[in-house]
């Protein structure tokens, strides 16, 4: 536990550091203005920093002898979240304000653990928990909707684990029209249960997924600056990672029939449901949906457009036979 909490440390003290340009960028927007908008944002960001690396230097000698700095942090996130939604352009933040209330749910958990004094087991994972498996994978999530984006929701269907340790998700982004491929990427899912793609702003977009142990999905979106789309329901049961649950899935998971557990260290991906064991639910699952094949998108023009230089072409590739 304690080796641990040392390795968490320099994370937070970096990541606090790499806020200060924005807080200079808000003290500027405010010495210009004067609007307390962006004084109330400067102050909510300056308290998330000054928070984040004071609770990296208690990681580093792995003693978390101040509590309230969690509970300050947790306040300054749902801060952060509510005057965003109080300036002029409130519809464009609504998903970064939802991503901060969900890190507030994390870095809450972690404090009330702290205040038990984290002497047992139970409560070091919790607390683990509330910075590992929520707060710090939520990071990446808002920083992306603080930018110009489309939000893409999932349904995992039975999965019970938390959506954000699952390893990745394939994501394929194509202009509906033209067939140009505009992303073609690995990108986190959510704890919300979602991701994000470019804006690509007036573009008719067809997103293409593959979330592991799924087979892929498909939905068709107008691309638009803050949008927020719920995709069809995922189908379980792809094992092998080929796109299309057969035989094969079925006799994956009857191979590794016991595999996991509670004290496991790993989980094979034949635990198509996530509760963490390789079970009879898991083959029923995969023989339920045996014959699904996952959606394919039409083959792209063959020209990658890097949505993050105005629209450009970045590099031209052979375009494959099927995706």
């Amino acid at each position: 536990y304690e080796p641990l909490l040392a390795l968490m440390a320099p994370r937070y003290v970096t990541a606090s550091e790499k806020l200060d340009p924005l807080i200079d960028k808000l003290q500027a927007e405010f010495d210009t203005s004067s609007d307390p908008h962006f004084e109330a944002l400067r102050d909510a960001v300056t308290a998330i920093r000054d928070n984040m690396y004071f609770l990296g230097e208690m990681l580093l000698v792995a003693t978390i002898n101040d509590p309230q700095v969690l509970a300050d942090l947790r306040d300054a996130l749902l801060d952060l979240s509510a005057e965003l939604l109080a300036g002029p352009d409130a519809d464009l933040y609504v998903n970064a304000s939802e991503d901060l209330l969900t890190m507030a749910v994390g870095v809450e958990e972690s404090y009330s653990q702290a205040l038990l004094g984290l002497d047992v087991p139970a409560e070091r994972d919790f607390f683990l928990w509330g910075l590992q498996n929520r707060f710090e994978p939520m990071l990446q999530h808002f920083a992306r909707s603080m930018s110009p984006h489309n939000r893409i929701h999932v349904d995992l269907g039975l999965y019970h684990w938390f959506p954000s340790t699952i390893s990745g998700i394939r994501i394929k982004v194509q202009d509906r029209e033209s067939g140009r491929l505009l992303e073609d990427r690995i990108g986190p899912l959510s704890d919300g249960y979602s991701f994000d793609i470019g804006a690509h702003e007036g573009r008719p977009l067809r997103v293409w997924f593959k979330v592991p142990s799924y087979v892929s999905q498909i939905i068709d979106i107008e691309g638009t600056a803050g949008g927020s789309f719920v995709a069809p329901p995922l189908v379980q049961g792809d094992t092998d990672g080929n796109n299309v649950i057969d035989s094969v899935d079925a006799d994956n998971v009857l191979a590794d029939f016991g595999e996991g557990g509670h004290m496991a260290t790993y989980v094979p991906p034949t635990d198509v449901n996530g509760d963490g064991v390789v079970n009879r639910i898991d083959y029923r699952v995969v023989k339920a949906n045996q014959g699904v094949d996952g959606a394919k998108l039409l083959p792209p023009s063959g020209v990658f457009i890097n949505p993050y230089e105005g629209g450009v072409p970045a590099a031209a590739v052979p375009a494959p036979t099927g995706l």
